[in-house]
C-alpha cells in the first residue's frame, strides 16, 4: 500500500472516531480493515452500538465475522472465522 493509501485509510479511520460516543475514560477510536487489494472490507469505532465496552477494532472484526458468515454460511465460519477472531481477541 502506498503512502497516499495509507493516509486515505487513517483519514477515515479519524473521522470514524468523531461518530464514537463521548466517554470520560476512553479515547475514541475508529478502525478500517483494508485487504491486500487494498480494498476496504470492514469498519468501525469505540462504543458502536452504545456498548460502552466496545473497541473499534472489535467492531470491525464483528462486522467481518458476520459478512463471512452471510456469505459462507455458518458451518463454515462458525468454526474458521470465529476461533480466529477469539485468538485475535484474546477471548
Amino acid at each position: 500500500m502506498s503512502d497516499s493509501a495509507d493516509e486515505r485509510w487513517m483519514r477515515l479511520a479519524i473521522e470514524l472516531a468523531w461518530q464514537c460516543p463521548p466517554s470520560p475514560t476512553a479515547f475514541s477510536v475508529g478502525a478500517v480493515i483494508v485487504d491486500s487489494g487494498g480494498d476496504e472490507i470492514s469498519r468501525g469505532f469505540s462504543r458502536e452500538g452504545g456498548d460502552p465496552q466496545l473497541h473499534a477494532e472489535e467492531s470491525a472484526l464483528a462486522k467481518l465475522a458476520a459478512k463471512a458468515r452471510r456469505d459462507y454460511g455458518d458451518a463454515y465460519c462458525g468454526g474458521q472465522i470465529e476461533a480466529s477472531l477469539r485468538k485475535v481477541l484474546g477471548m
